[in-house]
């Protein structure tokens, strides 16, 4: 009878720790597939932002056109998740972050492309421009740090480590 019970407790041991590894796996998918939707996003970003320098007005559309869409697939992509857990306080801040996107591409960005297409760019359009990136930078922040702190808590609660994000240098960067 011990040896039954002795053994019954390693089946149990070792399917426990079987499933903590799985639901790490797991937490570094989801952790992953969230991070990934944001990656495609920063990276359309910083592709449409380089087209400032160029006055390449067809390429700024090009790019713009392809920043709306890769805004628009995360944010469907991000919707499409499950909750981890029963926990979607993930997700829902990566939500709102690609809804913070969608907002500033569709408003703010569309009327910086507005400017650059002008025949004549004046002072007040350059003043306008920057008075733009200004507010982006601080509402941005705000959610920045919103998700980095879900972020941390959801990779803390699930025992995995975060690294740092590469993308996110090339932005600090620009």
């Amino acid at each position: 009878m011990r040896k039954c019970l002795v053994l019954l407790w390693m089946v149990i041991a070792g399917a426990l720790l079987f499933s903590c590894i799985n639901t790490n796996t797991q937490a570094i998918d989801y952790n992953d597939k969230i991070i990934g939707l944001q990656s495609k996003i920063m990276r359309s970003m910083i592709d449409f932002s380089k087209t400032f320098s160029t006055n390449d007005k067809a390429l700024m559309g090009k790019k713009y056109t392809e920043l709306l869409a890769s805004i628009d697939s995360a944010l469907r992509g991000a919707e499409a998740l499950q909750p981890f857990n029963g926990s979607s306080e993930f997700r829902d801040a990566a939500i709102r972050l690609f809804e913070f996107y969608d907002d500033v591409a569709k408003n703010e960005y569309g009327e910086i492309v507005a400017i650059f297409h002008k025949d004549n760019v004046t002072q007040a359009d350059a003043d306008r421009i920057q008075e733009l990136a200004e507010d982006i930078s601080e509402r941005e922040g705000v959610l920045d740090q919103q998700f980095a702190t879900v972020q941390k808590a959801f990779a803390k609660k699930n025992g995995i480590l975060l690294t740092d994000n590469k993308l996110q240098r090339e932005i600090d960067r620009m």
